[in-house]
């Protein structure tokens, strides 16, 4: 795995509207990174690319509408194929909004 590919995922959960970890936790909560994967691609695939499916599946159609490439004409579509594929594996699709929880913020101790 190339050390970009870890920089590329952090800035994409950025985009997507995640400024906690907490809030990725609650997002994926309760997926299983492996049942999705085998559900999308009949195997299981990088520890990357089942992060991402997992965030679309939690995220739903926010995932799509958030995602950098969702300019390009072809990408909302394919993924919206995935969302109908997890759906039918009997695979729960959220509308996690990171944007809408409220972020706690630290004090400084």
């Amino acid at each position: 795995m190339a050390q970009w590919s870890y920089g590329y995922t952090a800035g994409l959960v950025r985009k997507l509207g995640f400024e906690t970890l907490s809030q990725l936790d609650e997002c994926i909560s309760g997926y299983n990174d492996d049942v999705i994967s085998h559900a999308l691609w009949g195997a299981r695939q990088g520890q990357l690319s089942r992060f991402e499916d997992m965030l679309l599946a939690g995220m739903g159609e926010h995932f799509i509408s958030r995602h950098p490439w969702s300019r390009d004409e072809d990408w909302p579509k394919r993924f919206r194929v995935r969302l109908k594929k997890i759906a039918g594996a009997g695979i729960t699709v959220r509308a996690y909004d990171p944007k809408a929880h409220e972020v706690s913020k630290q004090k400084d101790v």
